[in-house]
């Protein structure tokens, strides 16, 4: 066997495994994800945010990774940018499917109003956690990590901001009750 053929025998598993990661990570659906946070993020405060805050949280949000609200200059920004993200889906439908399309590479109508119905009732106004949902997340994962079995859904949640968000009237605001 040649070297050349040993190379290609190799290089065919690993080319494999990074489609397969590539695949898993749903790069289409991410960007979809962070080009509604960055535009939560423009409707989120008055003026421009500042570019450290869209940068961190593209990158955070492309690379798949929970938020660490210790280490971002405001996190109640981000909560009012969240806030705000799930306002403009639930309130600009039609824009809301023209993204929809465009990041999905033009599906179909009714495929996109029928994902549109289902992320319109689990996008909950006051942006508070549902438990049940990350109790379900980490079921899934306890099912090929152990370590996960230990954990709890209440320990990865902190309700501090939206407290605070609900508290100060800002969703009742943006949602044009007060």
């Amino acid at each position: 066997m040649s070297t050349e053929s040993l190379r290609e025998n190799a290089a065919r598993p690993l080319l494999g495994r990074a489609r397969a990661f590539l695949a898993l990570t749903k790069p289409r659906v991410v960007s979809l994800v962070v080009f509604c946070a960055v535009i939560g993020m423009f409707l989120a405060v008055p003026g421009l945010p500042p570019p450290s805050v869209v940068f961190f949280a593209t990158n955070r949000g492309c690379l798949g990774l929970a938020t660490d609200w210790s280490k971002l200059d405001d996190p109640a920004r981000d909560a009012r940018i969240q806030a705000a993200g799930v306002h403009f889906f639930k309130t600009n439908k039609e824009d809301t499917l023209r993204i929809m399309s465009k990041y999905t590479r033009g599906q179909n109508r009714a495929l996109l109003e029928g994902a549109y119905a289902a992320y319109s009732q689990l996008l909950v106004a006051d942006t508070y956690p549902t438990l049940e949902g990350l109790r379900n997340t980490l079921e899934v994962q306890a099912s090929w990590d152990a370590k996960v079995t230990k954990a709890k859904a209440e320990d990865f949640v902190d309700l501090r901001f939206v407290d605070q968000l609900k508290s100060s009237g800002f969703i009742e605001k943006l949602y044009g009750r007060k």
